[in-house]
């Protein structure tokens, strides 16, 4: 079967494991071992040693003469201590062979052992006449013009979602995602094909990771970032845009190499891609038959939760399934905006602390009992109920932004 009649599904099955098999490259190819090289030629200093060489100024990263002059040079060659640059003191370990012999056995053993400390001479950057070249392996913006629609149709789908889209400066990312506003917000200086591929990253996060849809499960800013860049490439894949130079190095960073984490979330990435990526047929081709109707996102596993509580949706057999989702989509929209104004009223409480009236409603509203019972109603009232009691309570942490 070529790849052209193969299933939606398929197809994007196919896209994801070419993207693990393009890290497994990277990650295992001359460039990226030479970062991991480089890297662990700078020595990690104990805290002692750390103290010693703030008091004496260092700034960056440290090492000896010898081996400066084995880390590549930012112009060409490799790293030299400029001539009469001053040098800093730490604290090397002196180490010496000790001789053991059993009482019992009369056997002789030896091992080393720390008998002192000397002083050793070392070198920061601002010593060196060319910095070191840079020791990672950067993701490579976009370059050139995709067709404006797919611009628009995924701009259509973030308004659709609830949140506003803008432009603005928000580097050094180059998009971001505040849940606290409900903001979109992308870079202006980006060519297109960069824009269009940061703008479906947000629109991952938008789809995948928002704090009131699930916040007893706490997802990492790795995984998270991990998803939004996957569902990107596989977006932009679908529409004929290669974002490859991109997405690699960048899900590389952030998976730190581990092929399996990117393995692991290949059934969200694929079903969040489907549901964005049937919006942009139905926007672009109308008389295109849409897929069957997407499954649920499913929540990253979680040891402690009993599978067996999982809320079940309406089956899809129902002949009410469109009403359904358009009833529970409205009721989640509402409940997120109300935890959300919660969540900006507790953590805000000189401005109602002082009227007794307010301040006897904002506690009968942490403690109401008749309000609906849900994770994210649950959550605020949580919030609201510890500001009470701590006027003092930081910002709420899942309400941070997510940024490419």
């Amino acid at each position: 079967m070529s790849t052209a009649t193969l299933p939606q599904d398929a197809r994007a099955a196919e896209a994801h494991a070419l993207l693990v098999d393009q890290l497994r490259a990277l990650t295992s190819s001359e460039q990226w071992l030479a970062m991991l090289e480089m890297s662990q030629r700078f020595h990690t200093y104990s805290a002692r040693n750390v103290l010693l060489l703030m008091v004496q100024g260092a700034q960056g990263r440290v090492a000896g003469y010898r081996t400066w002059q084995t880390i590549p040079a930012e112009a060409g060659g490799n790293c030299q201590v400029r001539k009469g640059a001053k040098s800093m003191t730490i604290l090397a370990p002196v180490t010496r062979s000790i001789a053991h012999t059993d009482e019992v056995t009369h056997e002789t053993t030896s091992h080393r052992a720390v008998v002192g400390f000397k002083a050793v001479r070392v070198f920061d950057e601002t010593a060196l006449i060319s910095p070191p070249a840079p020791a990672e392996v950067l993701p490579e913006l976009l370059t050139g013009n995709t067709a404006q629609p797919l611009y628009d149709t995924l701009a259509h789908q973030v308004r659709t979602a609830g949140f506003r889209l803008e432009d603005g400066d928000c580097a050094p990312a180059n998009g971001r995602t505040d849940w606290t506003t409900r903001t979109v917000t992308i870079r202006p200086d980006l060519e297109p094909s960069q824009r269009t591929k940061t703008l479906a990253h947000e629109l991952a996060h938008v789809h995948l990771h928002d704090p009131h849809r699930s916040p007893e499960t706490r997802m990492s800013r790795e995984r998270m970032e991990i998803e939004a860049e996957s569902v990107a490439y596989l977006v932009c894949a679908h529409a004929g845009v290669d974002s490859a130079t991109y997405t690699v190095p960048y899900v590389a960073h952030w998976s730190g190499g581990n092929v399996e984490l990117v393995q692991q979330t290949a059934e969200r990435v694929i079903d969040a891609a489907r549901n964005i990526s049937d919006g942009i047929d139905q926007a672009l081709s109308p008389n295109r038959a849409p897929s069957p109707a997407p499954r649920p996102l499913p929540e990253p596993r979680d040891p402690k939760r009993n599978p067996g509580t999982r809320a079940r949706g309406p089956h899809p057999s129902s002949n009410g399934r469109v009403a359904d989702r358009e009833l529970a989509e409205t009721r989640r929209r509402v409940e997120a905006d109300a935890a959300v104004l919660i969540g900006r009223l507790a953590a805000n409480p000189d401005t109602w602390a002082a009227d007794p009236e307010i301040r006897d409603a904002v506690r009968q509203l942490a403690a109401r009992g008749t309000a609906p019972a849900t994770p994210r109603v649950a959550a605020a009232r949580e919030r609201l109920a510890e500001v009470i009691h701590h006027p003092a309570a930081p910002e709420p942490h899942d309400l941070l932004p997510s940024t490419e």
